[in-house]
């Protein structure tokens, strides 16, 4: 679901504004914490942890939903606030981006 995917990465978003990470800090991050990850070793024997992908067509709805769940928590515990703060803040941006596309149009 496309628009869940886009609502994950305003919870990104959050953690971005309050912190000195990037993007794609936060999204590995979220992944290592959650266990959404691939670990292979390479021909030397290093090891590797990447983060799995999010997108709609690597997880299934149900899965998408269980980890954007478990990443509101994460988000609040890292932001020290609960996830219904999240929630509200993460609809405080999508009026406050709404607001502007009517100011625009």
């Amino acid at each position: 679901n496309i628009k869940q995917l886009k609502l994950f990465w305003a919870l990104v978003d959050l953690v971005v504004d309050a912190t000195d990470k990037t993007k794609t800090d936060v999204k590995k991050s979220l992944a290592t914490d959650l266990k959404y990850i691939d670990i292979w070793v390479d021909m030397q024997g290093n090891t590797h942890v990447e983060p799995q992908s999010i997108s709609p067509e690597k997880m299934t709805q149900a899965v998408f939903n269980d980890f954007f769940k478990s990443a509101t928590q994460v988000i609040a515990g890292w932001l020290e606030t609960s996830p219904n703060a999240i929630r509200e803040r993460h609809a405080e941006m999508m009026a406050e981006k709404r607001y502007e596309g009517m100011r625009r149009g």
